[in-house]
């Protein structure tokens, strides 16, 4: 991706109080889930909908939540050899907001947008709490396993398997 384009990369999980977005944790966060869903499926129940409304979908709720942050992983992940590893980055630290409230800047006007971080295979240390690998082997792996184990647990609670996590070398 060129510098300044605009990438669909909605969903996920906040890392704290503040918005930023790893795929380390987030990956980390998916595949506890997901391990915890396949030694023990019978623990988790199904009264929220996908959108975490009180009704049940046919899906168990852990389900729901995997496939939430299988999705924002995908996103992060949008095309062959392209992969991002953050959002956000220092300037996010301006204390602690609700969302509607908040109007961090980063050069696009406040509260208009976050800078996505590519996995370049270079440092990318710009500040305290920017990830300090290189990003390619390491998030690589991470998607990887989370797809991998995604997609069999996905075909099997919903019986299709989601093209969207076939691997994209």
């Amino acid at each position: 991706r060129l510098t300044g384009q605009h990438i669909d990369v909605r969903g996920g999980w906040h890392d704290a109080t503040d918005y930023l977005q790893y795929t380390t944790t987030s990956a980390n966060a998916i595949y506890q889930m997901m391990f915890a869903y396949q030694e023990n499926p019978e623990a988790f129940g199904d009264a929220y909908d996908a959108a975490g409304l009180p009704g049940a979908n046919g899906i168990p709720d852990i389900v729901d939540e995997i496939k939430w942050g299988l999705d924002w992983l995908n996103r992060m992940n949008p095309a062959p050899g392209e992969l991002y590893n953050q959002i956000a980055d220092d300037r996010d630290h301006a204390g602690m907001r609700l969302p509607n409230k908040d109007m961090v800047d980063y050069g696009y006007g406040p509260g208009k947008g976050r800078p996505v971080y590519f996995c370049s295979g270079t440092p990318q240390v710009r500040g305290k709490f920017m990830n300090a690998t290189t990003g390619v082997a390491s998030t690589a792996g991470k998607y990887a396993s989370c797809f991998a184990l995604g997609a069999r647990i996905l075909k099997i609670t919903t019986r299709s398997l989601p093209q969207r996590l076939v691997p994209k070398p």
